[in-house]
């Protein structure tokens, strides 16, 4: 088996058959593949790095992953090869990058940095993609923010992002602009330190994680630990506690 590990992410395809798991370390990290259902794990040929997030494509042919400090680089063999495509933005090689996601057919991601930009890229399957920052919905202007998680819907389209500030953002066009829900949860006593979302294949469930390590600017007092899941029926979001606060 693999010796001990400080392991940061997990991915796997629809049927489970091909796995990934990243690796943080103090001289950098290593992306594990499994091709046999988890049975065994070999590491990649992806450089060493902080591989802090990782997605695939429901038959986990198309896989992207991306570093903190570091740069993003997708895999179109199940892993076995791996191409830098994030120069136009990243010259130095050294975003903040959080979270990624791609669209089940490999031809949309998204990114997100720490007290950066959200990246997008519409033409992601191509051999050069290019990548835009993200707007925020009214402005044509980017906007940053401390982004900690980002998911897509299967198309690709319906979009969320969670901020440790407290903030939830969600796009309907793929990431070129983002919004925060009509009826997005803040609670009252104050905002939220969010760390984990996900999102359904059809765009119209959310999950929300919160986490008290995090909450920048917010007393500790205030901050989440709270599941919440996101509705959308009639155009809106509703929003209900799944677990109790701790604390």
């Amino acid at each position: 088996g693999l010796a001990a590990q400080q392991f940061h992410w997990v991915a796997t395809n629809e049927t489970g058959t091909v796995m990934a798991a990243t690796t943080i370390t103090t001289g950098g990290g290593q992306i594990f593949i499994s091709r046999d259902g988890g049975a065994t794990f070999t590491p990649s040929s992806a450089p060493d790095a902080n591989w802090i997030s990782l997605d695939m494509t429901p038959d986990g042919s198309r896989m992207v992953a991306v570093a903190f400090d570091g740069a993003m680089s997708p895999s179109t063999d199940t892993g076995a090869t791996w191409t830098r495509i994030d120069q136009g933005i990243n010259l130095t090689q050294s975003l903040p990058y959080e979270s990624v996601t791609i669209s089940d057919d490999g031809s949309r991601i998204v990114a997100v940095t720490l007290n950066g930009p959200a990246f997008f890229s519409t033409n992601a399957n191509t051999a050069t993609p290019t990548f835009t920052q993200s707007a925020l919905a009214g402005s044509s202007a980017a906007f940053t923010d401390a982004f900690r998680a980002v998911d897509s819907s299967a198309s690709g389209l319906t979009v969320v992002a969670a901020s440790h500030n407290g903030a939830l953002y969600i796009s309907g066009d793929g990431g070129p602009t983002l919004a925060p829900p009509p009826a997005h949860r803040r609670r009252a006593r104050g905002a939220d330190g969010w760390y984990r979302t996900a999102i359904s294949d059809d765009g119209t469930r959310i999950a929300l994680a919160g986490n008290t390590d995090f909450g920048q600017g917010v007393d500790p007092a205030p901050r989440s630990t709270g599941l919440y899941v996101g509705n959308l029926a009639g155009g809106a979001w509703t929003w209900t506690r799944a677990s109790a606060v701790a604390g």
